[in-house]
């Protein structure tokens, strides 16, 4: 048996770690795709939406553990903590422009999973403003689990420089309140 599946847009993780989790019926599962980053190897399990075949909206979630032979861990630097389901994650939101992402970084989880997108009929947007989950597993700090919410800002008609000035304080609460509604811990 896999150790994770998606049906009616719950995802079903039976190990590292056993969680569900629901996800918002307007984003459709698109798959999963395995990727490895060098140094660490991930899955991840991609919904999203289009809108005249440019990617709207993405949701996906990535569990990632950093290959044997490597000798580090994973160590952040975010502050803020949000409790989903029984457990504290470590959330950011940020704004990203994907093109230049993917020209620098060709063989990062950024990467991979919007040339996945892509490879699906999802058009790639230039910028996205991003929410992201972080958990990491155990005590070894050795594997992690993260969600990341998206939206195309392109979809939108806004650029990342638009979303940091001081008006842009209102288009984040309302980005924020969408990221929250786009998933649920089901069980954990």
């Amino acid at each position: 048996m896999r150790d994770r599946l998606v049906a009616n847009n719950v995802l079903v993780s039976t190990s590292q770690p056993r969680i569900q989790i629901g996800v918002e019926p307007r984003l459709s599962y698109v798959g999963s795709v395995s990727l490895s980053l060098g140094t660490a190897e991930a899955e991840l399990f991609a919904f999203a939406s289009r809108i005249d075949g440019e990617l709207e909206r993405l949701f996906y979630a990535q569990f990632e553990a950093v290959r044997p032979e490597e000798a580090w861990s994973y160590r952040y630097q975010i502050e803020d903590t949000m409790q989903l389901g029984s457990h504290s994650y470590m959330h950011d939101i940020a704004c990203r422009n994907v093109t230049e992402v993917i020209s620098q970084r060709p063989r990062s989880d950024i990467a991979g999973i919007y040339r996945f997108l892509s490879e699906h009929g999802y058009g790639t947007p230039d910028e996205v403003l991003r929410h992201r989950f972080v958990r990491v597993l155990d005590e070894t700090r050795r594997s992690e689990i993260l969600f990341i919410y998206a939206e195309s800002l392109s979809a939108a008609r806004l650029t990342c420089q638009e979303i940091v000035r001081p008006e842009g304080e209102s288009l984040l609460g309302e980005f924020k309140a969408r990221s929250m509604r786009s998933f649920w811990i089901v069980a954990d």
